[in-house]
């Protein structure tokens, strides 16, 4: 028989609330049904959950076919802290104060009193709505047996060891195991202080209470107050030594389950200076003021997860790792199962949900509430077909729950699929510049990017974007320069999916224009050699020498040909960027000394003796030329003749002037003028 859409829906409804079914009507019902409820805590995979409810088999969807339904409690954590590591960790604590104390570096005397932040957050791994849930606060009933919290409720436990709870309890969800093995849940300070105490080293697949110890970190606080945060993963205790400044908000380890655990949580306990435990909650049962900065409600409901995928995950035993069982992309004949995990799940709070197609129209919807008054961690199932032929195309599953829509997406038809483009190889890019990180894909839903090195990760540029092909960059600047660098983009509703940059690029600082010259100052012609000095990748350059000529080669050399004080300019470029440095003023070129030179010929000869004078002077331009030449006579030519019309020997006298600089040559007995010429004159011999 086919019902109505929108009388499905109705049933629906009043079979999540718990009005309709008839099952629920009696109380021994309602027993038998806790019953099997705290079976699915214990071993949810082993129990058939859908009958938990109660959802009749003829559930079907819009086209006609049979919906699945199950889902319920999810186990939480606990644990026993004994009182010999109590005792332990106390003293050392004790211990360390003291000597931090007495060397100056630790003091209890401030008046303001610490306020907490959130002791724990995700790590780029993770990109789910939420990670965590509150699986008991301190209890405040002494006695065995009677519980009280801070609200005068009772989530919180004790055993019948002795052992009260002193502290808060944040467990990890869904799959711990897998979040503590990809160290996917970081403890963080939640105020700054000492490191005072920590342990590492300690097995941490823990899943009984068995008196072992606990990886741990305790942190002092200036207000004479301590934190304690136990049952770390091993090895991912910090690194720092004790006696170390601790920052609000700085790394102290992994959640895990070491010590005396039964699955993945921290313990977080508060303690005075007289060692005496406090809740950091205020309520009606501790009217103590509250010492989060800002407390969270006490019930913090909220969807953690959404997922599909071929089947339903598998829970095995502890302390062994969840199999999720993530798929976004399937056949068009698939049977899809719709997952949704909450924290806090409180009886009466719908959850509306919605299956839309590719072109944003919804296939389906339904609603669903709990009937039990709450679940520190539950999840819930939906499986069917979307039809014997539905479109093809990204299809999305969304989900609203108290206030909030969640959604996740998921292919049908045609497997998802990314691939990056840039940056894909190659490329040289600068800290402190923006470029664009581009990829394809055929998502509907959230990507996250990611930079790696080597093969190890660096940051997160993203942890959820639109899967729009593109998100521009701004390159951190504090980035370390060089190779090896890619991109990598994950699906985030299916992290196993991701595409990562075919070959390295690099980032290297934008270049930095410098130089130097050798020499900067002379006479001409000044031949100058110039060193490129700059920095950062660089394969361009471009100089301007001052006198008109330009250079593109590393390192010239130019010749200066006229005098002047040069402005030098060297523009460089690379792949980075480019960038430009000018030198004013940073060579100087002049003229050499004034020098007075001459030529004359002949220097022999009987008279009438013409001889040709010939001005060699250097130096700065000559504007004036005045020669004697020994006989009276004179001439301002610069390059005259002159005729010896009498025997004798004659000095010549050159005087040139340039500006206001002269000099003067005199060339004595330089002409010999005689009356006839014999051989080998013996005068100019001497001379």
């Amino acid at each position: 028989m086919k019902i109505p859409l929108l009388r499905r829906c109705m049933l629906l409804t009043a079979i999540g609330l718990g009005v309709g079914a008839a099952a629920l009507a009696a109380s021994s019902a309602g027993v038998a049904r806790s019953a099997r409820a705290e079976a699915v805590r214990q071993a949810p995979e082993a129990t058939p959950v859908h009958a938990v409810v109660g959802l009749p088999d003829w559930r079907v969807t819009p086209d006609g076919d049979p919906i699945d339904f199950g889902g319920g409690p999810l186990e939480v954590p606990r644990e026993e802290i004994p009182e010999a590591e109590r005792r332990e960790i106390e003293a050392a604590v004790a211990e360390t104060l003291a000597r931090l104390a007495a060397e100056g570096r630790y003091s209890a005397q401030s008046a303001t009193a610490v306020t907490f932040d959130w002791p724990l957050r995700p790590s780029y791994r993770l990109a789910d709505y939420g990670y965590h849930g509150v699986s008991g606060f301190m209890d405040h009933d002494p006695a065995i047996n009677a519980l009280r919290d801070y609200t005068c409720g009772t989530r919180t436990y004790d055993l019948t060891s002795g052992y009260n709870h002193r502290g808060t309890d944040f467990y990890t969800t869904p799959y711990p195991w897998l979040k503590m093995d990809n160290f996917e849940v970081e403890i963080v300070a939640a105020a700054p202080g000492t490191l005072a105490f920590k342990r590492d080293g300690q097995y941490d697949r823990q899943c009984s209470m068995n008196g072992d110890l606990s990886n741990a970190v305790v942190v002092a606080h200036g207000d004479g107050t301590v934190a304690w945060y136990l049952h770390m993963k091993k090895g991912s205790v910090t690194t720092k030594p004790v006696g170390s400044a601790i920052a609000a908000g700085e790394y102290l380890g992994v959640v895990g389950s070491s010590g005396s655990s039964t699955g993945p949580h921290l313990h977080f306990e508060v303690r005075n200076a007289a060692d005496q435990s406090l809740d950091p909650f205020h309520g009606a049962c501790n009217p103590a003021a509250s010492m989060w900065a800002s407390q969270p409600p006490y019930y913090d409901s909220s969807i953690n997860r959404l997922q599909t995928g071929l089947t339903r995950p598998v829970w095995p035993s502890c302390p062994n790792p969840e199999t999720p069982n993530v798929e976004d992309s399937f056949a068009q004949t698939d049977t899809i199962y719709f997952i949704t995990f909450y924290r806090d799940q409180l009886a009466g709070q719908q959850s509306t949900y919605r299956v839309y197609r590719p072109d944003g129209s919804v296939y389906t919807s339904w609603t669903h509430a709990s009937t039990v008054s709450h679940y520190a961690s539950s999840w819930w199932y939906w499986s069917f077909k979307l039809g014997t032929a539905p479109p093809a195309g990204t299809w999305r599953f969304a989900v609203d729950y108290e206030g909030q829509t969640y959604q996740t997406h998921f292919n049908v038809g045609a497997p998802a699929h990314i691939t990056v483009t840039l940056p894909n190889g190659g490329e040289v890019w600068s800290p402190g510049a923006f470029r664009a990180v581009a990829w394809a894909d055929n998502l509907g839903g959230d990507v996250r990017i990611d930079l790696y090195r080597d093969g190890a990760y660096v940051t997160t540029i993203d942890r959820a974007t639109p899967s729009d092909g593109v998100r521009f960059w701004s390159i951190p600047g504090d980035l370390p320069v060089g190779d090896g660098y890619t991109v990598r983009v994950t699906n985030v509703a299916n992290q196993a999916l991701w595409d990562e940059s075919d070959a390295p690029f690099t980032l290297t600082d934008v270049p930095t224009a410098d130089f130097y010259a050798t020499p900067v100052s002379g006479t001409l012609p000044l031949d100058v050699a110039f060193t490129d000095a700059s920095s950062g990748v660089v394969d361009a350059w471009l100089w301007a020498f001052g006198d008109g000529i330009t250079g593109t080669v590393q390192h010239p050399t130019h010749t200066y040909t006229l005098p002047g004080v040069y402005t030098v300019t060297l523009a460089v470029g690379g792949p980075a960027g480019s960038d430009v440095l000018t030198r004013t003023g940073y060579i100087t070129a002049t003229y050499p000394p004034l020098v007075a030179a001459l030529s004359a010929y002949p220097i022999l000869g009987t008279p009438p003796l013409t001889v040709t004078f010939k001005d060699l002077s250097s130096g700065p331009p000559i504007d004036l030329w005045a020669w004697e030449f020994g006989d009276g006579m004179t001439s301002t030519l610069r390059h005259p003749a002159h005729v010896y019309s009498q025997t004798g020997v004659y000095t010549v006298t050159l005087a040139v002037g340039a500006g206001a600089e002269m000099d003067t040559l005199v060339r004595r007995d330089l002409i010999h003028v005689v009356e006839r010429v014999w051989g080998v004159y013996l005068p100019l011999v001497l001379r």
